[in-house]
């Protein structure tokens, strides 16, 4: 059981093509899957950082999912009011049997 705070969204990468009139190259498009009720909380922030002298936030989660498995290279992850916390690549995801849960680290 976990204590929703949040939800997690898969991105779906679809490739972009060339433009038949021009020969250039169009943009790929990035959708949105299903939102998933997620529990999440920091594991790092660096609010330390700064880059061309701007200070810049350098965070990470760990997410819990209920389920058995994740399969996701890019997610969205929103709180429990529905503002956009950020969107992150996954670095790793490990499957909680015990408990029926999956915690996906981004």
């Amino acid at each position: 059981m976990i204590i929703v705070n949040g939800t997690l969204e898969t991105a779906t990468q679809a490739d972009g093509g060339i433009d038949a009139s021009t020969g250039l190259p169009t943009e790929g498009t990035v959708t949105y899957g299903a939102a998933v009720p997620c529990q999440y909380y920091p594991t790092a922030m660096d609010r330390l950082r700064r880059s061309v002298g701007e200070p810049v936030t350098a965070q990470s989660y760990a997410v819990l999912i209920e389920g058995d498995s994740y399969g996701g290279d890019r997610v969205r992850l929103k709180d429990a009011a529905g503002s956009t916390v950020g969107v992150f690549s996954v670095r790793a995801v490990t499957v909680l049997k015990a408990v029926g849960q999956v915690r996906i680290d981004i």
